[in-house]
C-alpha cells in the first residue's frame, strides 16, 4: 500500500468515527473517556488522519460508538495486492479452556 493509499484510508476512517460520534449525540471528551483514551489522541484521530489507528484502537472506538468495525473501514479501497487467506481447518486452530464458574 503507497503512503498515498495509507493517507486516504485514514482519512476515510477518521470521516466516518466522527460521522458515527456525531450521530450518537457524543462528543469527543465522552467518547474518549468511554473508551479509556484521551480527548487530544480522539482528536488526533479524526481530524489529522496521519496514519490508520492501530485494530485495537478502531475495536474500543466502534465498541464505545455502538458501532462494528466495518461501520468504520467498510467500503475503503483495498489495495490490489491484498490476497485472500486460505480457509482454516477448524482443528487446526487453537482451543481455549474456559474458566470454572
Amino acid at each position: 500500500m503507497t503512503d498515498e493509499e495509507k493517507q486516504k484510508l485514514s482519512r476515510r476512517i477518521a470521516l466516518r468515527i466522527k460521522e458515527h460520534r456525531e450521530k450518537a449525540g457524543m462528543k469527543q471528551s465522552a467518547l474518549a473517556d468511554k473508551i479509556g483514551m484521551s480527548r487530544p489522541s480522539l482528536n488526533r484521530i479524526e481530524t489529522e488522519a496521519r496514519d490508520v489507528p492501530s485494530l485495537v484502537t478502531l475495536v474500543r472506538i466502534a465498541k464505545g460508538l455502538g458501532c462494528v468495525l466495518t461501520d468504520l473501514v467498510g467500503g475503503t479501497d483495498a489495495p490490489d495486492e491484498v490476497v485472500p487467506l486460505a480457509p482454516v481447518e477448524a482443528a487446526a486452530l487453537p482451543t481455549v479452556d474456559k474458566p470454572a464458574g
